[in-house]
Order: C-alpha cells, then sequence, then structure tokens
C-alpha cells in the first residue's frame, strides 16, 4: 500500500520555513522534565509527572509552576538562572534529531530559506548550534532566541527581514503556543506532534495548525510539496 503524499495546495510556493528549537529540532524532552523535577525539589514540592507537563506546559511557564505549588515569590528570572545553569552542565545529553542536518542541507538545495524562533535562552541555543555547525543552513542573523515578548511578533520581524511574503512562510513548532503565534502572524501553521515533542499530540491536534507531521520524514514529504 502506497502512502498517501499531502496534496499541494492553493496559494504561492513556500520560500521560508521558520523552526522552533526545543521539542522540534531539539530532542531535549528528557532534560527539560529534569529541570522542571530539579526545580520542584528544590523549592520542595511534589514533582509533576512528564504527562503533566506535556499537558500543561505553555510559553507562560510561570502559570505552570506557580500552579503546581512552586512558591509566587519565585520568579521567571530564577527558574531561568536554575534552567540555564541545569541546561549548560548536561550539554552531552542534548542532541538534535537525527536527520536535521540532511533536510536543512536538502531546503538550502531547493530554495527554501530556514529561520529560527525559540524562546531558549541565547546561551544555550547559540552553544548548540554552533557545536552541531548548523549555522551556516540558516539565513544570516535568522537564528533567534529569547522570542519571551511573544513568538507572533517575531515570525513577523523575521519575514520582513528577509523580504519573504507571510503567505511563503511556515513556522513549525511543537507546542500550541508556537501553532497559535504561527496563526497571528499570518503564516502557515506546521504542528510537530512527535513523541517526545513538548506538548502531546492531542494538544496539538486541538491547536488545529494548518498542517501536523510526525517525524522529519512526513516533514520532508510535506516540504516537497510545498516547495513545488
Amino acid at each position: 500500500m502506497t502512502e498517501k503524499r499531502p496534496e499541494r495546495p492553493a496559494g504561492p510556493r513556500l520560500g521560508l520555513l521558520i523552526w522552533d528549537f526545543n521539542g522540534t529540532m531539539l530532542d531535549d524532552l528528557a532534560v527539560a522534565y529534569g529541570s522542571v523535577e530539579y526545580v520542584f525539589r528544590l523549592y520542595d514540592r511534589p514533582v509533576p509527572s512528564k504527562d503533566r507537563f506535556r499537558s500543561l506546559i505553555s510559553s507562560r511557564f510561570m502559570e505552570f509552576y506557580h500552579g503546581q505549588g512552586v512558591p509566587t515569590w519565585a520568579t521567571a528570572e530564577h527558574l531561568n538562572v536554575i534552567r540555564q545553569d541545569y541546561y549548560l552542565s548536561r550539554m552531552p545529553q542534548l542532541h538534535f534529531r537525527p536527520g536535521l542536518a540532511e533536510l536543512l542541507k536538502w531546503s538550502r538545495s531547493v530554495g527554501l530559506k530556514n529561520a529560527v524562533c525559540s524562546a531558549e535562552i541565547t546561551v544555550i541555543l547559540d552553544t548548540l548550534v554552533d557545536r552541531a555547525d548548523l549555522r551556516r543552513y540558516f539565513e544570516p542573523d535568522a537564528v533567534r532566541a529569547e522570542a519571551w515578548n511573544g513568538k507572533s511578533l517575531e515570525l513577523s520581524k523575521i519575514c520582513e527581514q528577509l523580504n519573504v511574503p507571510r503567505d511563503r512562510a511556515a513556522y513549525l513548532d511543537d507546542t500550541v503556543d508556537g501553532i497559535a503565534a504561527a496563526m497571528d502572524a499570518e503564516v502557515h501553521s506546521i504542528g510537530f506532534a512527535h513523541p517526545t515533542s513538548w506538548n502531546t499530540a492531542l494538544r496539538i491536534e486541538a491547536a488545529r495548525p494548518l498542517h501536523i507531521v510526525h517525524d522529519f520524514r512526513e516533514l520532508h514529504t510535506l516540504l516537497e510539496v510545498l516547495t513545488r
């Protein structure tokens, strides 16, 4: 039985793919949840399960922490320092998903531009991107970290910077917040519903992105269609 390929949608050919970082490019759910466990133990609070974390976490991460028992006097600045130290001390455990470099190289070969829009802390994102020698696959100055003022605004800025109309750009993200940001920025939304994405497949499906892929093989197939 042959695999059904996605149909080419009406509209302009895709010219820009903007990537989320954590849980999308980077397979870091285990380390991310480990940092959550560390924070709750540090504050002597019961640790939420990994499933609960995936079902509740959003870009407004302090709502998750405070809602699950972390003291209200703990600030985002406190937790970012804790998380940064946790991640930097576990760099050997952090890896990009298999096939990422090959997919980025292929996309450049067909004229598809690549960029990154992430809420990750700059030093963590830059260290990992440069360690894997991936920056060469992205457009100059288009690897954006700390999108804390809203990914929607950052997505719009990237499109403007690279002179790509929004109807020719797409954002790939593994969270409901990222999908909503793509919709707000009026770029194509692609949900990444991998078993180790930060949000569960059910949450991603409920956000109703334009497309959903479950791995990079499916993403490659979709991009082949969208760039025809």
